[in-house]
C-alpha cells in the first residue's frame, strides 16, 4: 500500500490487481487494462507522477494513463518483482528472485544488476538513512 501525492491510497492485491482509493471509491486496474499481472506486491509513485508496480509477472509502469510492462521477454531479469525503492537521485531498484534490477537515472529503461550477491533472490531492500545514490 502507498499514498500518492494527491492523498489517494493505492492497494496491491492478490489476483485483484491494483486498486486506487480516492473520494470514497475504489478504481481497479487489472491485466484487462494492461497491468502485467493481477498479483501486485508493491507500488511506488515516481517524482513525475507516474507509478511503478511490482507484480508476479514483472514490473508495470503506469504513465499517462497507460501501462508499459517489463518482463523477461523484453529484458527484465525475472517474472516476479517483489519490492521497489527510490534513491535520492531518483534511481529505482526492483527486488526480484533473480537479484535486483534498476532504472537508469532520468529514464524508464530497466537494466539487470546482480553484482556481488551470494544468492540472487532479493526479497526486500531499504535505503540506509545515510543515503544511497
Amino acid at each position: 500500500m502507498a499514498f500518492d501525492h494527491e492523498g489517494s491510497l493505492w492497494v496491491g492485491t492478490y489476483r485483484g490487481g491494483l486498486n486506487r482509493f480516492k473520494d470514497g471509491k475504489f478504481l481497479t486496474y487489472t491485466s484487462k487494462q494492461g497491468l502485467v499481472d493481477d498479483i501486485v506486491y508493491g507500488v511506488l509513485q515516481d517524482r513525475d507522477g507516474s507509478y511503478w508496480i511490482a507484480t508476479a509477472g514483472g514490473v508495470s509502469h503506469f504513465i499517462n494513463g497507460k501501462f508499459v510492462n517489463y518482463t523477461p521477454q523484453n529484458g527484465f531479469p525475472d517474472d516476479l518483482a517483489r519490492y521497489i525503492i527510490r534513491t535520492r537521485s531518483n534511481q529505482l531498484y526492483f527486488a526480484t528472485y533473480s537479484g535486483f534490477a534498476d532504472t537508469k537515472t532520468g529514464t524508464s529503461k530497466i537494466s539487470q544488476r546482480v553484482a556481488g550477491l551470494a544468492i540472487g533472490c532479493v526479497l526486500s531492500m531499504k535505503i540506509h538513512k545515510g543515503g544511497f545514490g
